[in-house]
C-alpha cells in the first residue's frame, strides 16, 4: 500500500451535516477559501432497504474522521516521548512506563500510528 499524503490543516465538520471538510483558505480561488471536502460519513434513511447509521451516529462518524489529524499529532508525541524516555527499548519498563502507561498500550500506539501512516509494520 502507497502510504500517500494527507490532507493537511484543521478539519471540521460541516454544521448539522457529516461532511468533513479541509481547513479554509481565503487565498485559495478554486475553493472560494472554503477548503477541500475529505469524506461524507453516509448515512442510512429510516425503512430504506438496508440498515445502517442514522443521522446522529453519521455526524458522531464525522466529528471522528475531523479528530484524526489532532489525535494523529498526539500519538506521534506520546511515542516520541516513550522513545525518548527509552520506553519502548529497555527491557526494565516491560509492563509499567511513566505515568501509567502500559509498554503493550504504547505497542497498539504505535501499531495504529503506523496504520494510519500506511506503513508496511501496521
Amino acid at each position: 500500500m502507497s502510504a500517500g499524503k494527507h490532507t493537511e490543516g484543521e478539519w471540521r465538520v460541516e454544521a448539522g451535516t457529516t461532511l468533513v471538510w479541509g481547513a479554509c483558505n481565503a487565498d485559495d480561488p478554486s475553493t472560494r477559501g472554503m477548503g477541500y471536502p475529505i469524506a461524507e460519513c453516509r448515512i442510512t434513511p429510516a425503512g430504506r432497504w438496508a440498515e445502517g447509521p442514522d443521522a446522529s451516529e453519521g455526524e458522531a462518524n464525522a466529528r471522528l474522521i475531523a479528530a484524526a489529524l489532532d489525535m494523529l499529532a498526539a500519538g506521534r508525541r506520546v511515542l516520541d516521548y516513550a522513545v525518548l524516555d527509552r520506553m519502548l527499548v529497555d527491557p526494565a519498563h516491560d509492563d509499567n512506563c511513566a505515568f501509567g502507561i502500559r509498554l503493550g498500550d504504547l505497542r497498539a500506539l504505535a501499531a495504529a500510528l503506523a496504520k494510519a501512516e500506511g506503513r508496511a509494520d501496521a
